[in-house]
């Protein structure tokens, strides 16, 4: 597997962490995880581990400031897709649509697009959120983020990684 910006890092599983694995893999229908800790802890580390031998694909998104904006971490998202699966036959089947047109928000255009690109797919998608701590709590990327898991239909897992409770 070739190293890519939404890859899953490469991480060596240095310290063995069987219990915290255990806790994660309990609940297969478990759908969002938030992994919090204080910085050097093993956060990505742990998370890496456990989906380095999941079924599906995983979209590993570093966030940083400029993704407080709805509109921005929806970019990163759809950047994330395209690079996911551009080397694969499923891209083809997936209709994914060049613009968001309509008389709705935008917001709940991006939802709706991104929800709609979810339910095509056939195997799961692990979505991985790292560093969400550097999102402004006041932008408009929690509720977007809120949104797009109460719109999750059970196709897609996330994973959100962070310094603090958001």
């Amino acid at each position: 597997m070739t190293q890519g910006r939404y890859n899953i890092p490469l991480v060596p599983d240095i310290v063995p962490r069987q219990r915290l694995l255990a806790l994660l893999d309990r609940d297969e229908s478990c759908r969002v995880f938030l992994v919090t800790g204080q910085a050097a802890q093993g956060k990505s580390t742990l998370v890496a581990s456990f989906l380095r031998g999941r079924e599906g694909s995983s979209l590993w998104c570093h966030l940083t400031a400029d993704a407080s904006d709805h509109t921005r971490l929806f970019e990163i998202l759809m950047n994330g897709i395209h690079d996911l699966f551009k080397d694969q036959e499923q891209i083809q089947k997936i209709q994914i649509p060049q613009t968001t047109l309509g008389t709705r928000e935008d917001f709940f255009r991006q939802i709706e697009t991104l929800t709609m690109i979810f339910n095509q797919m056939g195997s799961p998608l692990n979505i991985v959120l790292d560093d969400l701590e550097s999102l402004d709590e006041k932008g408009s990327s929690f509720p977007f983020v809120e949104q797009l898991i109460q719109e999750n239909t059970g196709t897609v897992r996330f994973l959100l990684l962070s310094r603090s409770q958001p």
